[in-house]
């Protein structure tokens, strides 16, 4: 998620219309920390404060608490945006050429390795878009953008904005805004999409452009 636009998922479980379950998930950091400008400069150095950065250090991990070993065919994420505090839910469907794509043996990089896009991630937006993508194999792959399934008044826990603004990191998203000398809103929506990742902006392509210029120079 984004530093300056940081959500907080309350509520999150896929469904299987086909084989009659629902799979709740467990686990993963909803601390405010990950998205400190901190602690995603740590993994991307040059890291702007808006865009999507991608990598399991920064954004929350949620687990099924089932396991289904079997793909739900949607997924279902309530979840608040916290510089705006507003309340979405979101319905992301799996569908057959996505299943296909996750079934896919690839390579690792140059590696002998095989890997395969068996996880998803959300970058959620403050207007209640969500931007999906498949990650597993170092590089992830864009699926798309979704919109928001119906926006409420508070969260899944019942919670509404009053409670929100009363919390501790209202202040500190402004803070984070002041920090960098910027104004959160109106939100500038083409900065929030630019999207990080390791191969692009990670410390192993800085280190690999300095090598690069090293030679150069030689």
């Amino acid at each position: 998620m984004s530093s300056l636009y940081p959500v907080s998922v309350t509520q999150a479980y896929g469904i299987s219309e086909v084989e009659d379950w629902t799979s709740p998930t467990i686990g993963g950091s909803q601390s405010l920390s990950r998205s400190s400008l901190k602690h995603v400069r740590e993994h991307f150095p040059k890291y702007d404060g808006y865009g999507l950065p991608i990598s399991g250090s920064v954004n929350t991990m949620l687990t099924q608490v089932a396991r289904k070993k079997s793909i739900p065919d949607s997924i279902y994420l309530y979840w608040v945006s916290l510089a705006n505090q507003r309340f979405f839910v979101t319905r992301f469907d799996i569908t057959p050429e996505i299943v296909a794509k996750m079934q896919q043996l690839r390579h690792w990089g140059n590696r002998e390795l095989h890997c395969s896009l068996n996880q998803f991630v959300f970058g959620l937006l403050p207007n209640g878009q969500a931007k999906v993508w498949l990650t597993g194999c170092r590089v992830p792959e864009y699926i798309g953008e979704v919109a928001p399934l119906m926006e409420g008044k508070t969260d899944s826990n019942g919670f509404d904005k009053a409670y929100y603004q009363r919390k501790y990191y209202t202040q500190e998203i402004k803070d984070r805004a002041k920090a960098l000398g910027v104004d959160l809103f109106p939100v500038p929506w083409d900065r929030l999409e630019r999207v990080y990742t390791y191969d692009k902006d990670g410390e192993y392509a800085l280190r690999k452009a300095r090598k690069l210029k090293q030679q150069a120079g030689k």
